[in-house]
């Protein structure tokens, strides 16, 4: 428990939680944390409970997991930056794992191998938060694995050899969330579906990859009621299937996408030469 508030912490080192660890319960409001070390955590570790409130979380290193911030089990993270951390593995930026909650923050220039701006795992719930510009190997901007759910997000602008914007790994969901800008050196620019993973009501303009340039879904994946359109690749232009167990429904996607209601109209985006993808009103 306790409250620590209004205070700067910078350059310590620990295993778990190099700054702070809440476990259980715990709140800490209006701090700056930099230049952390640890294995999990680098800066803030919140285990079991404990919330992070309008904090500045930047330029902090994790060996295993969590650059910024590792929420194990449960804990909120709320109204943060967590800005140029790094992980030598998981997560640059924030790492759920098995639950946590990310609300109202901005994830932006962050590294890792997986999920340079968060990852989520056997759970988690990102909402209404922006992950922007971070770089990973897989999984660019957020990385879920086996769960997790990310809602309202905007996620631009990050960059990986898979999934430069978005990767799921065998499950995990975006709801209403916009993946713009995002570049992938490999495969699935805005979006990447490896053996599952859900799509819906999303927005996916303007990415980038060799394959895929909006989506990849390899082996899984369900699309629902989202707009692929004016992305670039040389395979794959929108979309690109490999294996099977792919579905695609109510989507707006060039060519023509298998399964009900999809379409191919031009979704009136304001200037989408100008990667402007907001829609005409």
């Amino acid at each position: 428990g306790g409250t620590i508030s209004n205070c700067t912490f910078t350059g310590n080192r620990a295993t778990y939680g190099g700054g702070i660890q809440c476990e259980d319960t715990g709140q800490v409001f209006n701090c700056t944390l930099s230049a952390y070390s640890a294995y999990y955590g680098a800066a803030v570790r919140l285990r079991n409970g404990g919330i992070i409130t309008n904090c500045m979380i930047n330029n902090n290193l994790a060996y295993a997991g969590g650059g910024g911030i590792q929420i194990v089990g449960n804990g909120v993270a709320f109204g943060c930056t967590v800005l140029g951390n790094t992980s030598s593995n998981y997560a640059g930026g924030i790492y759920c794992w098995q639950g946590g909650t990310v609300t109202n923050c901005t994830v932006s220039n962050n590294k890792a191998v997986y999920g340079g701006g968060i990852q989520c795992e056997e759970g988690g719930t990102v909402d209404n938060s922006t992950i922007t510009g971070n770089q990973a190997y897989y999984g660019g901007g957020l990385r879920c694995r086996k769960g997790g759910i990310s809602r309202n997000c905007r996620i631009n602008n990050n960059t990986a050899y898979g999934g430069a914007g978005v990767q799921h790994v065998e499950n995990g969901a975006i709801r209403n969330c916009a993946m713009s800008g995002n570049m992938a050196t490999n495969s699935g620019g805005g979006v990447y579906c490896y053996h599952g993973g859900a799509v819906e009501n999303c927005v996916i303009s303007g990415n980038s990859a060799a394959s895929g340039g909006g989506l990849l879904a390899e082996s899984g994946g369900t699309i629902v009621n989202t707009i692929i359109q004016f992305n670039g690749a040389a395979t794959g232009t929108n979309y690109l299937n490999t294996g099977s167990g792919m579905t695609y429904s109510y989507c707006d996607t060039i060519p023509l996408a298998p399964g009900a209601g999809n379409i191919t109209a031009d979704p009136r985006f304001l200037d989408p030469g100008a990667a402007d993808f907001h829609f005409m009103p």
